[in-house]
């Protein structure tokens, strides 16, 4: 192999080399956006999940229809005042409207 052939493939080991880093590079980049993305649509759902129980006992007609882990949110008027604040912060969170 004469000494052009030789630096062509080292050249073209070295581009190789070079573009496959830029590649894994943009691959754990694009993985560390949707690892994030995801992590965010499960926070999101979760807070979704807490609003629609909160919601819920606010707006239940009789302590009866609420679940008994839940009917201590609605015993009281200071709880029911915490149970407002944490429905309106969840609100805010998720960048809802206030309803």
């Amino acid at each position: 192999m004469g000494l052009f052939a030789r630096i062509k493939a080292l050249w073209y080991a070295l581009l190789n080399q070079s573009v496959a880093e830029m590649e894994d590079k943009h691959v754990i980049a694009l993985a560390e956006a949707r690892l994030q993305q995801a992590t965010e649509k499960l926070k999101d759902a979760g807070l979704e999940k807490e609003l629609q129980e909160l919601v819920a006992v606010r707006e239940a007609t009789d302590p009866a229809f609420i679940p008994e882990p839940l009917r201590a949110l609605y015993a009281s008027p200071e709880k029911a005042g915490a149970l407002e604040r944490r429905i309106q912060e969840i609100l805010a969170l998720l960048g809802t409207a206030s309803r």
